[in-house]
Parts: C-alpha cells; sequence; structure tokens
C-alpha cells in the first residue's frame, strides 16, 4: 500500500497533463460516464480528477460522503491525539468523548467524578456507530497505582493492573450487550502511552493530582506524596501493562492496538524527544507527531476506514508524473 501524507490524505485532487489510463486518455477513459463531469480541464491545459477517498467515486468529497464510518472515540485526555489522527482519515466521521481522569479502574464505578461508564455508554447508544476505539490505562499507571499503594503499601502494581484490565474488559462487555451496531471485533482498545515527565516533574504532577483528588472527595487529610519510581522504570511498568491487557482484551473477542514501544529510544530507555510536547510539564505526547504511528497501526490491522486506497485510485496514483494541486 502506499503511503500517504496528511496532505494527500485529506487533499484528494490530483492535477494530470498528458498522462493516460491503460493506453488512452483520462477523458477517453470516462467518456460517457458521470466521472467525466468531475474531469475539470484548467487553462495551462492540466485535468483535474477528484474522486471520493470515502468510496472511490468521482464527484463528491469524503466530506459529504454517505458511505464514511461513524466511529466513537472515548477515553482519557490522552485522546486530545485524535485532532490529528482524524486528519489522515478523511472517510470517517469521528465522535469524541473527552474524559480527564477517566481510569480502567474507574469504569466499574458508577459514582465516579468522572461518570465515565454513564458518559460513554450514552455516547455509543445514541450515536449509532460501528466501531468504538477506547482509550484507558494511562491514568491507571502514572496515578492510580500510586495514590491507592500511598493508603495500602501492601498493592502491588501486579494486582492493580489486574483489576484494571478486569474492569475494562467488564464494562465492554456490558457496552457490546447495550449495543446493536457494535461487534466485538469493532471495539479497539488503545494502548497506554510511555509517560513524557521526567521524575522532578512527575513527582510534582503527583502532588498537583493528589490534592486535588482529596478537595474533590472532602478528605480532610493530607496524604503524602509517595516516592516514585524512576522514568525508566514508569515506562517499562506501562508497556508490561500495555502487554497484559492486550492479551486479554484479544482473548475476549476484542481488538488490541498499541504504539508505545515505538515511541521508545532504545538507548535512555524513556520516550523520544521527538515525540514530546515544548511544555516539560505536560503529561500529554505531541498529537501530530503521533498520528502517522496511529494511521500505520491502523492499516496494518487492515481496518476498513484506514485502508481507503481502492484499485482505481492506486492506479491513478501510480502514473509516473502526477504533481499534488
Amino acid at each position: 500500500m502506499r503511503k500517504h501524507h496528511a496532505q494527500e490524505a485529506v487533499r484528494v485532487h490530483r492535477s494530470w497533463q498528458g498522462i493516460t489510463l491503460s493506453g488512452i486518455t483520462l477523458d477517453e477513459a470516462f467518456q460517457g460516464s458521470s466521472t467525466a463531469e468531475c474531469l475539470n480541464h484548467t487553462k495551462d491545459g492540466r485535468c483535474l480528477l477528484e474522486l471520493c477517498a470515502g468510496c472511490g467515486q468521482a464527484g463528491h468529497l469524503a466530506g459529504r460522503c454517505s458511505s464514511r464510518e461513524r466511529l466513537c472515540v472515548c477515553g482519557d485526555s490522552h485522546t486530545s491525539v485524535w485532532t490529528a489522527v482524524q486528519k489522515l482519515l478523511p472517510n470517517t466521521q469521528a465522535l469524541r468523548t473527552r474524559i480527564g481522569g477517566m481510569s480502567a479502574y474507574g469504569l466499574a464505578n458508577p459514582a465516579s467524578t468522572t461518570q465515565a461508564c454513564q458518559r460513554i455508554s450514552e455516547m455509543v447508544a445514541g450515536s449509532g456507530v460501528r466501531w468504538l476505539f477506547i482509550m484507558a490505562g494511562q491514568v491507571d499507571v502514572d496515578f492510580v497505582f500510586h495514590y491507592r499503594a500511598a493508603r495500602d503499601p501492601a498493592l502491588t502494581f501486579e494486582a492493580q493492573a489486574a483489576m484494571s484490565r478486569s474492569n475494562l474488559l467488564a464494562f465492554l462487555q456490558s457496552v457490546l450487550q447495550g449495543s446493536r451496531e457494535l461487534m466485538a471485533s469493532r471495539i479497539i482498545v488503545l494502548g497506554a502511552h510511555p509517560p513524557p515527565l521526567g521524575d522532578g516533574q512527575m513527582q510534582e504532577a503527583m502532588l498537583h493530582h493528589m490534592t486535588k483528588n482529596q478537595a474533590d472527595t472532602g478528605q480532610g487529610h493530607s496524604m503524602q506524596v509517595p516516592a516514585l519510581p524512576s522514568h525508566q522504570e514508569r515506562t517499562a511498568m506501562t508497556i508490561q501493562f500495555n502487554e497484559w491487557m492486550q492479551e486479554e482484551v484479544e482473548a475476549a473477542g476484542f481488538e488490541y492496538i498499541s504504539i508505545a514501544e515505538k515511541l521508545l529510544d532504545p538507548t535512555s530507555g524513556v520516550v523520544q524527544s521527538a515525540y514530546l510536547r515544548a511544555d516539560p510539564t505536560d503529561i500529554h505526547l505531541a498529537d501530530e507527531a503521533l498520528a502517522p504511528l496511529y494511521l500505520e497501526a491502523f492499516q496494518q490491522k487492515e481496518l476498513p476506514f484506514a485502508c481507503w486506497e481502492t484499485p482505481q485510485w492506486s492506479e491513478l496514483m501510480g502514473i509516473a508524473g502526477c504533481t499534488a494541486v
């Protein structure tokens, strides 16, 4: 499959000059068909052909295509990456529910402050989407485990990860049972990103979140911020969490996609600087840098809305002399 730049994926216009398709000109190839109306000749002799990235037909853009896939993207604040991913999926319509602080562990708690369980269930039930992406786990690894371990020193990371996986899978099963359009193979869990914060910044972030949580829950006493693992150790914990999650998610019949390992620097063992945001205290990675990796992962899974090229489009794109408008 040809790889496309973002510009190519969004603007499905190409210009042609003296180019033939199967030995005949473009005008002759589409003569007498509705496609012929989309062959616009410019003053400099070029021929402009417009195809829809949604269905492969000429005459309209993907934004007006009734065959676009409807996606629902739900999860913690790291779902912000979808604003960039969406630009690479021109034949989709994505509904996004971004729930700051959402954890996989909290999906089993209907009284959670985020109300994630109810909000996602209502979104899926009322939208008629056929694909559901869930991004959860980052908060579990970076904050939930350390927060709960500060209150219960006997809690291990393995035990917390097991509870988070169990709660997420139970939630996914409930969503599947409550939807007419969804199938298990169209519910996709996205793996947690490796942590971007260094040791000092992470300690500050943990203090902020613990203080905020105490204020939100009305707790009158303060908790001491626990000593956190190193940046390398926290990164390894994230990779391990993803591996455990993938095993159980796929065993339950759902799909799983993670790009975490592609983001790591093999020398330092932490996320590469190319994927960091300019603000060194930001707990999120750079959306625009991650988007192409997600597109590649979707194509490797052969998700139909990511593999939008038709044979006709691929043949046209392979003709020598093609230039972007």
